[in-house]
């Protein structure tokens, strides 16, 4: 009879023990949930003075996240069905420290990416440090047709 009575406050002990570990480990879950599952994409600014794209050109875009920061951004242009990366980079802090803002500057040279005048597709992608799609981020995606223009304009006389 005894060790009956001592089974079952052992089972007591436990269950208490139990039910206290996940009271604890609960409002913990909830706090990491809230912190790095979250769920706000990156923001991506892109300014351009023109859409057409000449030799030489610059392209300033300037990217934010302010909850989890910035783990990486990537840039192509595409025309033709080839697609021309212009940027691909991890954002790192030498400090280790989360980089909440960036800006970049991407020179644009058609004529040494070898595009063609005409119409073109310019992509960004950004993603975040969220533990969101299995610790891959949140990412924001944009997409601007551009159109390449190398050639100068030309003169030309009508009347004398």
């Amino acid at each position: 009879m005894c060790s009956n009575i001592l089974k079952i406050k052992k089972k007591s002990i436990f269950l208490r023990g139990a039910v206290l570990g996940i009271l604890v480990l609960l409002p913990v879950a909830a706090w990491l949930a809230a912190v790095y599952y979250e769920g706000e994409s990156p923001t991506l600014d892109l300014t351009m003075p023109s859409l057409y794209l000449g030799t030489g050109q610059a392209v300033t875009f300037e990217v934010s996240d302010r909850k989890s920061g910035i783990r990486s951004v990537w840039a192509a242009i595409s025309k033709a069905g080839k697609e021309h990366v212009l940027l691909d980079r991890q954002i790192q802090d030498p400090e280790g420290k989360k980089k909440h803002k960036a800006t970049f500057e991407i020179a644009v040279d058609p004529l040494k990416l070898g595009l063609a005048d005409g119409p073109a597709m310019l992509r960004m992608v950004v993603r975040d440090n969220s533990w969101r799609r299995w610790w891959h981020g949140n990412i924001s995606y944009l997409e601007k047709e551009v159109f390449i223009d190398t050639r100068p304009p030309e003169i030309s006389i009508l009347s004398r």
